[in-house]
């Protein structure tokens, strides 16, 4: 995972927060620090939003009182692409059970627009991935998921991919890929990832 990327516009410092640390719990994670060459006022609310874009206060309920088993949760981040006009940072939460012998890993994605961070009509949250492909439908990933589906016990909701489908899905990108994180539609959150070619969505011939 990458810790810090370097820019002429911009970088990324990774910072580290204990959020409780006790015999109940060990909740800690790493998060990502935007700092621009030309410092702007917004980008105080911006690191505001990537320090608590995943919510590990929300794992801490009741670590207070003592649990059957200890919880441990670890956060990280990795910068999947770092470029002028597009930065996508994907968050991994690894919660550890039975003393490390099972994990579960759960995935949080943003992607933006580093020169945008100043304008009116910025906003943090993802946008549309028309954002990096024109003509992107959703229906263009369905058979995606469904090839995962028929590898997995667990099964992604296929109607969430259906062009007319009004489920968040949850996306980041690479310099050659569509990161789709899947199993928790609608939640912008997922449970594993699948890469798809961008020059393969980019056809808008999988329909």
């Amino acid at each position: 995972m990458n810790s810090c990327s370097n820019s002429e516009e911009y970088t990324i410092e990774k910072n580290f927060k204990t959020v409780v640390n006790n015999q109940n719990c060990q909740i800690e994670y790493s998060y990502p620090k935007f700092i621009s060459n030309d410092s702007k006022d917004e980008e105080a609310e911006l690191n505001a939003i990537l320090e608590k874009y995943v919510d590990y206060a929300y794992y801490a309920h009741r670590c207070d009182k003592k649990i059957d088993e200890k919880r441990i949760i670890k956060g990280d981040y990795n910068i999947t692409l770092k470029t002028e006009d597009k930065l996508s940072i994907e968050f991994i939460t690894e919660i550890i059970h039975f003393g490390g012998n099972r994990m579960d890993t759960v995935y949080h994605s943003i992607v933006l627009n580093p020169k945008k961070i100043g304008d009116k009509e910025f906003s943090i949250f993802q946008p549309d991935p028309k954002f990096v492909i024109p003509n992107f439908d959703k229906g263009d990933l369905h058979k995606y998921v469904e090839e995962y589906n028929s590898n997995h016990f667990d099964k992604v909701n296929l109607i969430a991919y259906e062009s007319e489908s009004n489920y968040v899905i949850t996306w980041g990108i690479s310099e050659n890929d569509f990161i789709l994180y899947v199993g928790g539609e609608g939640e912008w959150f997922g449970k594993d990832k699948i890469r798809i070619p961008i020059n393969e969505l980019k056809k808008g011939n999988n329909r």
